[in-house]
């Protein structure tokens, strides 16, 4: 079966009510799913569109017909999906969201994803706005996004936001696998993304775990720290999936006293 809502870990809850508007044709036009990188949003958003367009029923997906076998694969003529081409989105990619909604319907409903819709550049979003505002029957806009603030107010007011929290350490291990490591489990601050980068970059974090805890134990013993480790330390925040790990650290230290 390919049914994504199966798929999706920890939202249900946020999930289902979409699902039944849907059903009762009340879901909102436009629908902004924000929360923290790496917590499942996009999916989330393709599981509500396999809701949408599924041939066989109205309550949810069925995941065997079709409609949701072509979301599935990717290769829907009722889905298109819009993401970053380099640092923002661009006017072109707004003209193809144009173009795809011109376009005669082909089941019952149409939807467009726009994954990391903060970094829509000024002319995509002014392109895009009526649309957003008022889109054509049967048309469904999903903007997933870490930073709903980012997104011009004019869209944000006449959307529905969403909010996705970050999963739990047990929604985590049933995505990532019974081996993950505790130590991913508890750092990862509820990001698969952030997890997986922690279990292929081992080495890496190890070394941050150094100079976090060099950092740790001269600021407990009222010393400074030499400029090279703060400089190595800050260097290595730089990547932001450094920053859960390397607070969870402090707190435990604090925690153990």
């Amino acid at each position: 079966m390919a049914r994504l809502l199966d798929r999706l870990q920890g939202h249900g809850s946020v999930l289902k009510p979409l699902i039944e508007a849907a059903a009762r044709e009340r879901l909102a036009p436009t629908l902004i799913f924000n929360g923290p990188s790496g917590v499942g949003k996009r999916l989330a958003a393709l599981a509500l569109a396999q809701s949408l367009v599924c041939e066989k029923s109205r309550d949810a997906a069925c995941g065997e017909c079709g409609g949701c076998l072509r979301i599935e694969r990717g290769q829907s003529e009722s889905l298109l999906v819009i993401e970053p081409d380099g640092a923002q989105i661009k006017i072109e990619q707004a003209r193809d969201v144009l173009q795809f909604i011109s376009l005669r319907a082909l089941g019952r409903a149409r939807v467009i994803v726009i994954d990391q819709a903060h970094l829509l550049g000024p002319q995509a979003a002014n392109a895009l706005l009526k649309s957003l505002e008022e889109p054509p029957s049967g048309t469904y806009f999903i903007l997933v996004t870490p930073l709903a603030s980012a997104i011009l107010p004019t869209i944000r007011s006449r959307s529905q936001l969403v909010r996705f929290a970050p999963l739990d350490v047990k929604s985590l291990r049933a995505v990532l696998g019974a081996n993950a490591d505790e130590w991913v489990l508890r750092s990862a601050r509820g990001s698969v993304e952030t997890a997986r980068r922690m279990m292929e970059d081992r080495a890496e974090f190890q070394e941050i775990e150094t100079a976090t805890r060099a950092y740790l134990g001269a600021s407990l013993q009222g010393r400074g720290l030499p400029g090279t480790e703060i400089s190595n330390l800050r260097e290595m925040l730089k990547d932001r999936s450094a920053h859960g790990f390397v607070a969870s650290l402090i707190q435990g230290t604090i925690r153990d006293g």
